[in-house]
């Protein structure tokens, strides 16, 4: 079994298991033999330059008939003074989280394809309180470009099915940081943009949300 099968075969196998599932844009299937990640705060847009980052992956061993015992691999290596490392395929498995000692986020959900071997991941400032904002990023489906500087209503149903509206804008760089109380409700929460279709949110599933435009401008109050 090549290697790439047996990745894919990892990634499905999880997927099963997980019921969560990976986007064929994911850097697990980029067919290079190592890549080049940029580490951008996700909250500034500034790189996280000179430190010690550690990938967290999991993968399935190779076995006859599942489930296959899953293994746990640790890659350790230093961002450049641009924020960037040198990660070889083999380090990534069908899950992998990448993290600093103040950061971390999802390679496989949140890594964006710059081009060639190079790839741009944004991380979040870990909250040693543990209530960190979950963070979202909204992209156009089409351009596949971030809504930057793009106002936001998100609306949201409580734990008594109450509804709830709040006015948010996107940073830089596309993303809103929902507050950890918000996202814990997780059930009936979508996203409107002026002109863009409404996008429906899974908390704990989703970071990176790609809304199509409309065909036509609506009236963005209604």
């Amino acid at each position: 079994m090549t290697f790439a099968l047996r990745i894919l075969t990892a990634a499905v196998a999880i997927s099963a298991s997980t019921g969560c599932g990976t986007s064929r844009d994911s850097i697990l299937f980029a067919g290079d033999s190592s890549h080049r990640i940029r580490l951008l705060d996700a909250h500034t847009g500034q790189p996280i330059s000179n430190l010690e980052v550690r990938l967290l992956s999991e993968r399935v061993s190779g076995c006859s008939k599942a489930p296959c015992p899953i293994d746990s691999v640790t890659w350790t290596g230093r961002s450049d003074a641009d924020g960037r490392i040198e990660l070889p395929k083999s380090a990534i498995g069908a899950r992998a989280t990448a993290a600093t000692d103040s950061h971390e986020a999802d390679l496989l959900d949140n890594a964006t394809h710059e081009g060639g071997s190079e790839w741009v991941l944004e991380l979040t400032a870990k909250d040693s309180s543990g209530d960190d904002p979950y963070p979202l990023k909204l992209l156009d489906e089409e351009s596949r470009k971030p809504l930057a500087s793009t106002p936001v209503s998100l609306k949201f149903a409580d734990t008594h099915n109450g509804e709830h509206e709040v006015a948010l804008t996107t940073n830089a760089l596309g993303y809103v940081f929902i507050p950890s109380q918000i996202a814990a409700m997780g059930k009936h929460s979508f996203v409107k943009v002026k002109h863009y279709n409404v996008a429906f949110i899974d908390f704990g599933a989703q970071h990176n949300i790609y809304i199509r435009p409309t065909a036509a401008k609506f009236d963005f109050d209604h």
